[in-house]
């Protein structure tokens, strides 16, 4: 009887304290990280509600490719002459980022013909599905899922968009330049005057290249090659790729911090003393004896035909 009442006890101690189900858990964070980017309680929860959410997203079909094959489709003859058409149409755009960022016009119309085909290319994803179904169901990352998918409704709010209809990659990253919207309150700047930060218009390309400008100009005065690689997330290809188009528009190379080997230090060197006599060797020492005595061993060994030690 005690034993049968002990159990009923530990079942309804368990079912009191049972832990909400996962999604419960992971849709209330959503919903504070959005009152903590200006949301209001009912509007965080009318966002995560939102029956368009659980709709399941369309269908895409990727390309599979390589770096080697996206290098020689970007230095190709045609895709380089829409490179340098792009730079003389934005000079005047590209020029104020630069003076004000120091990051070349050069890598800005590279960086963007890779990521988004000079902007022609935006991505094929539901940006805003994606997200929030990987908040929901990733079993490692979803924290950060989370952050971008408050991150972008931030985005659409300020911007006057709607987020349903903002394409993206298959990791969420948006806009010309293809940045994630975690970075794009950090980094997003208003270049062209319109009032607002405007990523993925096609027909105002300047903000994004200056938000990407921004972002890379933290780590461009010490090398290239790593601004590009805290760009990507990654340095495999795709640093290469961005300076090889770039340098196919114009931008030279070789003023690459990264690439400037540091002057190498004079060795110090000791003038020889001429005239002294080279010092006398004690063998008293420990060194000299243990020397001296393993010659003498060899010299007995060859004397006596000692055998070897292994004999």
């Amino acid at each position: 009887m005690f034993l049968t009442l002990t159990l009923v006890l530990a079942s309804v101690t368990i079912h009191t304290f049972k832990k909400p189900p996962i999604v419960a858990q992971r849709v209330a964070y959503v919903q504070k990280l959005l009152v903590k980017r200006g949301f209001t309680r009912e509007q965080a929860g009318t966002i995560t509600a939102d029956p368009k959410l659980q709709m399941p997203m369309k269908p895409v079909e990727e390309e599979r490719t390589t770096w080697a094959n996206l290098k020689e489709k970007f230095l190709s003859p045609d895709f380089v002459g829409k490179g340098m058409a792009f730079l003389q149409e934005q000079a005047v755009g590209l020029q104020q980022i630069e003076t004000t960022s120091h990051v070349p016009s050069q890598t800005l119309i590279s960086l963007t013909g890779i990521e988004s085909e000079l902007g022609s290319n935006q991505g094929k994803y539901e940006a805003y599905k994606l997200l929030w179904l990987r908040t929901m169901t990733s079993s490692r990352d979803w924290h950060w899922q989370a952050k971008n998918f408050a991150a972008l409704a931030e985005y659409c709010r300020d911007s006057g968009k709607n987020c349903f209809e903002i394409k993206g990659s298959r990791d969420g990253a948006v806009g010309w330049t293809q940045i994630m919207p975690t970075n794009i309150k950090k980094y997003g700047m208003d270049i062209d005057g319109c009032g607002i930060v405007d990523l993925d218009n096609p027909a105002r390309p300047l903000d994004a290249l200056a938000t990407a400008a921004n972002f890379l100009q933290a780590y461009w005065q010490k090398s290239w090659k790593l601004a590009l690689t805290k760009y990507y997330g990654s340095s495999h290809g795709y640093p290469d790729t961005v300076l090889a188009y770039a340098h196919s528009l114009g931008l030279d190379l070789s003023q690459d911090p990264g690439r400037r080997k540091p002057a190498r230090r004079r060795a110090k060197t000791t003038a020889k003393k001429i005239g002294t006599k080279r010092p006398r060797v004690s063998y008293n020492s420990g060194s000299s004896f243990f020397c001296c005595t393993n010659k003498l061993l060899l010299l007995f060994r060859k004397k006596l035909a000692w055998p070897p030690r292994h004999a």
